[in-house]
């Protein structure tokens, strides 16, 4: 018996059985996360049926009449042994309880894991790659979603871990690109040999999809600079075949130009501490412009490799040799030890299922030198055992689940010692045994629906918002920890804009107008050289200066002051000048607490400040680079002193700075003194019930109600702010139902509720745990 090869993944494959059997391949191909079904139908339906595959290379045609020596074949690849008749490579982010619950493999089918398989068909050169982080796949001929599990190389085993999936923003449209790069083909051969017939639709449609229904890039293509083969057409309802030749570097054209390269750097840059493989049917034709844009890129050919050779040794060795692991959760059960609740973890570190086998574990007590028996007492027979996976509650339709004991005896007359073990195994639920020491009692253990004490708030929690903030900082400087070379870019970048500097102002001489142009574009630069990382942050976001030293010993070189030369040139009648100031002012700003180092305590002075607040065409920028550099008390005391005057309320950019700095930098605990927070909350609000909601625009109003809301944090050290029965909670009910036919919607906070909702659940004290979570994300 030998086994077939079917790779559920490929969509390069799915369009070739779809071409072949003549099906839709939109109708084949599987939503993000979901099994392939589609494609498995297909190959239910034809994958015991012989049809014929045509050579399409004039090389293995004969050069005289002959009895035709082409064999039939079937759908899938034919491994040369294995007593499984079908293996199915499925997607990494399939987890295994999904797998088991779906009734998708049958009895005699095995699967194995995307990640898996392309590892040991390229076993040899991964080996040789010195691999010293974990794999991230990025296969371009897979239906790519944006989520991918990492995977981990222990004792040559790669072990994945489904616990943690990296989820990405990035689209790489991988179908698409194939079909375009298909069409694009048949579009150059047209125009070459049947230029009559290049601007005719069903011929172009009828080839492109010939090429994915002979699988062209996954033929042996020769290593020559001139690629010869039989291609398919169609002219008025009649099929031709028609010798054609295209040159390797035109195919290779074709290719890069459809190809994002860039969207993938952008992608692997997001995720430095990963070693990407990037696997592709193309690997032969842009290997060498792969590896020169994506350097320290491992790039492998999806085309059937060393896989074979290690399917034989799989056969040969069973069980002893496993091809896949899966880290196991990780579970912890909650009991009381000497009064107090505990969390026990069942074991320190990673607990590994190869191939799916199931693992047992015993509860033991560290504080109680891994004591590993507890005590069910006489007076509480029917305890409930808490349990939580990977640090969050065990649930089941979303309803959190406990462990209910019973000791089932009607008579006990002593507490009784049992020991707990759990026995874990991928796809199925953590399953517990609890087991009587001295074989006295029936005990037994079930799944019960948690009674769940739901906790409401009425503001977020400022323990909360700290956490927040430490959480992003340090995500932020571990990307560029792991990713020297984005770290090294910003560097250079700012040594280039103090070179700038220099050059605009040598010899004090008048700057001209072409100088305010170019240094305009260089910081513009910026955000095109350093864009918003995987957080949708800037780069500098919540980092604090003393975790990159290297960037504040840069900063701290004394000409950067020249930029306030610049600055003071407003206001002006010169557009260039005036939209340099801009410039500097966003550039500035997004240096965020780096941005002292630049400039110390600089504030246009007084005049200058009276003329930039009411002028619309800069005051926006203003006012962004005001709260982005408001990172001590003082530049935060100075920027709300500005609503001294009740018309900034109205300003977009002055509420947009006002909520950022309430969640990026305030101190709710200690710097109330420092905020008229009563008085700004009853201002806002008096100027919203007075507005007609459709009036206002869209960003205007999300960042007055998350600055309402972020506002209400002070309810947690104010005991008399904004209470049921207050002047400013009946305010605030009025512009909850002024605004309540208008949903503001911010899917960077919620996709589901719209901040007015938000608001009013805090003001009412029914916003959830996870609302207060979304709110905090609305930077």
């Amino acid at each position: 018996m030998t086994t077939r090869l079917f790779n559920l993944e490929s969509y390069v494959n799915c369009c070739q059985y779809a071409n072949q059997f003549n099906k839709s391949i939109d109708r084949l191909t599987p939503s993000p996360g979901d099994l392939p079904r589609g494609y498995k139908n297909l190959i239910k339906d034809f994958g015991d049926y012989r049809y014929l595959n045509q050579p399409i290379f004039t090389g293995h045609y004969p050069s005289k009449l002959a009895v035709n020596p082409t064999e039939t074949t079937y759908m899938g690849t034919q491994l040369s042994t294995g007593e499984t008749p079908r293996l199915f490579i499925i997607p990494d982010t399939i987890d295994l309880l999904t797998l088991s619950t779906s009734n998708f493999l049958a009895s005699q089918e095995a699967y194995l894991y995307s990640s898996a398989y392309h590892y040991w068909n390229n076993y040899s050169i991964l080996q040789n790659s010195q691999i010293t982080r974990p794999l991230l796949f990025l296969n371009l001929d897979n239906w790519v979603g944006r989520e991918m599990i990492t995977i981990e190389i222990q004792n040559n085993i790669p072990i994945l871990k489904h616990q943690t999936p990296i989820k990405h923003q990035f689209n790489l449209n991988t179908l698409d690109t194939y079909q375009l790069i298909c069409k694009d083909l048949a579009s150059e051969i047209l125009a070459t040999y049947f230029p009559k017939l290049a601007n005719t639709s069903q011929t172009l449609e009828h080839l492109a999809n010939y090429l994915q229904k002979v699988a062209f890039f996954q033929q042996p293509i020769i290593n020559q600079e001139n690629i010869t083969f039989v291609s398919e057409i169609w002219h008025k309802s009649r099929i031709f075949y028609k010798k054609v030749t295209v040159s390797r570097q035109k195919i290779r054209e074709i290719i890069l130009n459809r190809v994002n390269l860039n969207k993938i750097k952008n992608l692997i840059q997001s995720y430095p501490q990963y070693q990407f493989v990037l696997v592709s049917q193309y690997h032969s034709l842009i290997k060498s412009q792969v590896r020169y844009s994506l350097p320290g890129v491992i790039c492998i050919s999806s085309q059937l490799g060393e896989f074979d050779r290690i399917w034989q040794y799989k056969q040969n060795h069973g069980s002893r040799f496993h091809l896949f692991g899966i880290y196991l959760d990780k579970i912890e059960f909650k009991i009381g030890i000497e009064g107090q609740e505990s969390w026990i973890q069942l074991t320190e570190g990673d607990i590994i299922s190869y191939e799916g086998e199931s693992r047992e574990l015993i509860g033991k007590i560290p504080e109680l030198d891994n004591k590993d028996t507890f005590r069910i007492p006489q007076d509480n027979l029917n305890p409930t055992l808490p349990i939580r996976v990977n640090g969050a509650d065990f649930c089941k339709d979303d309803t959190p689940q406990d462990y209910s004991i019973s000791v089932v005896e009607n008579e006990v007359t002593e507490d009784v010692e049992v020991r707990i073990k759990f026995t874990l195994k991928p796809g199925s639920s953590p399953l517990l045994e609890v087991e009587d020491i001295k074989n006295k009692y029936h005990i037994k253990a079930e799944l019960t629906n948690r009674i769940v004490t739901v906790k409401y708030y009425g503001y977020i929690p400022y323990l909360k918002l700290s956490q927040t903030r430490a959480e992003k900082s340090q995500q932020q400087v571990e990307l560029f920890r792991y990713n020297g070379d984005r770290y090294q870019t910003l560097q250079n970048y700012l040594q280039e804009v103090i070179a700038k500097l220099d050059r605009i102002f040598q010899k004090n001489s008048p700057v001209k107008r072409r100088q305010y142009q170019e240094f305009n574009n260089f910081l513009s630069k910026m955000t095109t050289i350093l864009p918003k990382n995987i957080y949708n942050l800037d780069v500098l976001q919540y980092i604090n200066p003393e975790e990159l030293t290297e960037l504040t010993q840069i900063l701290e070189d004394d000409r950067w002051h020249q930029i306030t030369k610049i600055i003071n040139i407003y206001p002006s009648n010169n557009i260039d000048k005036t939209n340099c100031v801009k410039s500097s002012l966003i550039w500035v700003g997004k240096l965020y607490k780096f941005s002292p180092y630049i400039l110390s305590d600089f504030y246009f002075n007084q005049s200058q400040e009276s003329q930039i607040l009411d002028d619309t065409k800069i005051n926006y920028e203003y006012f962004l680079y005001l709260a982005r550099t408001a990172i001590n008390e003082s530049r935060q005391q100075q920027y709300f002193n500005l609503c001294n005057n009740s018309e900034r309320f109205t300003n977009e950019g002055y509420m947009w700075g006002y909520g950022r700095i309430l969640l990026w930098y305030f101190n709710f605990q200690d710097a109330g003194n420092i905020l008229n927070y009563r008085n700004h909350f009853r201002q806002i609000l008096e100027y919203l019930r007075q507005q007609n909601p459709t009036s206002l625009n869209n960003q205007y109003k999300q960042n007055v109600f998350l600055s309402l809301s972020y506002l209400l944090g002070f309810r947690e050290f104010d005991a008399g702010f904004c209470q049921p029965n207050s002047q400013e909670y009946y305010l605030a009910k009025e512009v909850i139902n002024r605004f309540a036919d208008d949903r503001i919607m911010l899917n960077q906070v919620s996709k589901e509720k719209s901040l007015n909702q938000l608001f009013e659940e805090l003001i009412e004290g029914k916003s959830t745990e996870t609302d207060c979570d979304n709110l905090v994300q609305g930077s």
